[in-house]
């Protein structure tokens, strides 16, 4: 048996001197170092909470969120020179209240082979003030395609002719947002509206802010979100491929609307036209 001094039961050495159990600090090791905190510290770990209690740190047992797999990437937005693609991932709460941590949106580069008559574009406009100073508004920038005669070109012209991104996504109220809308940590990702699924039309996506936006799968036309099945369709007019549409005058089309051209037809579906793409006495049309 050893002899010496000791701290009395229920009582520890802390600092050079006995303390009770209760008075304890907990310790958490790092990289480098490790940092204490006084009792009843509370850290929040991954979903779960951990507070210091009698020197150690007692946890909840929480099921934390987690992502399901990767969905299939989106089809390029160009055929040629250089378009993007996105895919998403959803988030399962497993019961739990705290986000996901990690990316639920990953954007990636595609069809990066340069176009063989590329189109001639003017320089982008400047951005135009955002449409609402809160709830979330949009902001956008044009250029246009130049050349003379340019309806009669057989180029497709598929650059992106407009650009869009979210602004002031912040809630006009402190506790709800505009109807029909929710709250996300990530409220700026695309498509935000019902023109950002046109062709010649890019929604930017610029890192997450957090605010108000539409629910998932939705998107805003006329100030109301709906189901991206019942967006119109709108066309650029200028653009050579859609000429044939532009001539009844309208630039925006109820879903469903079939336009025939030659002996292919262009449906309006979710938000833009999907063409066929058949061979026409010897000459390929253009999607």
């Amino acid at each position: 048996m050893m002899h010496g001094c000791r701290c009395p039961e229920g009582w520890l050495l802390q600092d050079y001197g006995c303390v009770p159990v209760g008075a304890c600090r907990c310790g958490l090791p790092s990289s480098d170092l490790s940092s204490e905190y006084e009792p009843g510290h509370v850290l929040d770990v991954d979903c779960n909470q951990c507070t210091c209690t009698n020197g150690t740190f007692v946890c909840t047992e929480r099921l934390c969120p987690t992502f399901g797999p990767w969905n299939p990437w989106n089809p390029c937005s160009l055929p040629c020179g250089g378009g993007h693609r996105e895919r998403q991932r959803q988030c399962h709460s497993n019961g739990s209240p705290w986000p996901c941590h990690g990316e639920r949106v990953q954007h990636d580069d595609c069809n990066t082979q340069p176009c063989a008559d590329k189109c001639v574009l003017s320089e982008w406009e400047m951005w135009s003030s955002c449409s609402s100073s809160c709830g979330g508004g949009i902001t956008f920038r044009n250029r246009s395609l130049e050349g003379a005669n340019l309806a009669a070109s057989t180029l497709v012209c598929d650059e992106t002719l407009i650009e869009r991104r979210s602004c002031n996504n912040h809630n006009c109220s402190s506790d709800q947002c505009p109807e029909g809308q929710v709250y996300s940590i990530c409220a700026n990702t695309c498509p935000a509206l019902c023109a950002d699924l046109s062709a010649n039309t890019a929604c930017l996506f610029e890192g997450c802010l957090p605010g108000c936006r539409c629910p998932a799968d939705q998107v805003l036309q006329d100030g109301k979100c709906i189901s991206r099945d019942v967006c119109r369709c709108l066309i650029t007019p200028s653009v050579p491929r859609w000429a044939f549409i532009a001539a009844h005058g309208v630039s925006e089309h109820a879903p469903g609307t079939v336009f025939t051209h030659k002996c292919n037809n262009c449906t309006c579906r979710r938000g833009a036209f999907d063409c066929t793409a058949q061979a026409c006495q010897g000459e390929q049309f253009n999607t």
